[in-house]
């Protein structure tokens, strides 16, 4: 009832070291809830946790059910969640840090050629590639990288209802995340929020952005680290965007950003 094993395969047995740092790191705050080590090991080349249950329900299993009022309740909790995760301190943490600059520039070199493997057609490529050749700065020059968990999908995420409402109050799976620019963080929760405006003002609003923060330039910033993600997959996104999925490039920044 209140523990479960999470056992790594070999093919990502590499998540396993990260994650543990991080259920460590974050067991000392108080802000959001993480699951707690009870136990760990290897068995048969598998690395293993044992780890405590969150209270709540996932995200991605509660959030058809959901108000227009209580969705604008968790919008915003996640918000506050990704701000809390960003004050985090990065002391000890070293073993995530990458070259950002590095990152960003091969990403862009391999945005095409990976959105080819994909699946993408041509006329997509093309957007991309001439969206891609006139981007501008996506960091400022000795920004404080922040931790990031990456990949902030509705299944990791656990809510439960409080009195002001239904809150994102937990968070799992910390294979992926590394130091960084907090922008790449967002990538995932648009996808949460996307055709939504007011869902999406309330989310960046409660992170911390000003109403004149909100910006088009902001805006092309996100999409581009949506197209720079290590995760990006454009024909699956489009197959999330609904029956009426976006034409082109523009429509895809109005849906999600």
């Amino acid at each position: 009832q209140d523990w479960l094993i999470k056992l790594f395969t070999p093919l990502f047995s590499q998540d396993a070291p990260t994650e543990t740092l991080l259920l460590h790191t974050l067991a000392a705050q108080n802000e959001f809830n993480v699951p707690h080590i009870r136990n760990q090991g290897e068995l048969e080349g598998w690395p293993y946790l044992v780890l405590s249950r969150l209270p709540g329900l996932p995200l991605d299993t509660l959030w058809h059910t959901l108000l227009p009022a209580e969705k604008e309740q968790v919008a915003a909790s996640l918000g506050r969640l990704m701000a809390a995760l960003h004050r985090t301190p990065t002391a000890g943490l070293e073993a995530l840090q990458i070259d950002w600059a590095v990152f960003v520039s091969r990403q862009i070199a391999t945005c095409v050629e990976r959105q080819r493997q994909a699946g993408a057609s041509q006329a997509w490529l093309d957007e991309i590639a001439a969206f891609l050749a006139d981007l501008p700065p996506l960091y400022e020059p000795g920004f404080r990288p922040v931790l990031l968990n990456a990949d902030l999908n509705p299944a990791h995420l656990f809510c439960e209802r409080t009195p002001s409402g239904w809150q994102i109050t937990g968070l799992i799976d910390f294979g992926d995340a590394m130091l960084g620019h907090p922008y790449y963080e967002f990538v995932a929760p648009g996808f949460i929020t996307q055709r939504s405006p007011q869902l999406r003002r309330l989310m960046l609003q409660a992170y911390g952005f000003t109403p004149h923060a909100l910006t088009p330039a902001l805006s092309r910033c996100l999409l581009a680290y949506t197209l720079l993600h290590r995760f990006a997959n454009l024909p699956d996104w489009l197959g999330l965007l609904g029956e009426n999925p976006p034409a082109n490039l523009v429509e895809l920044q109005v849906a999600l950003w």
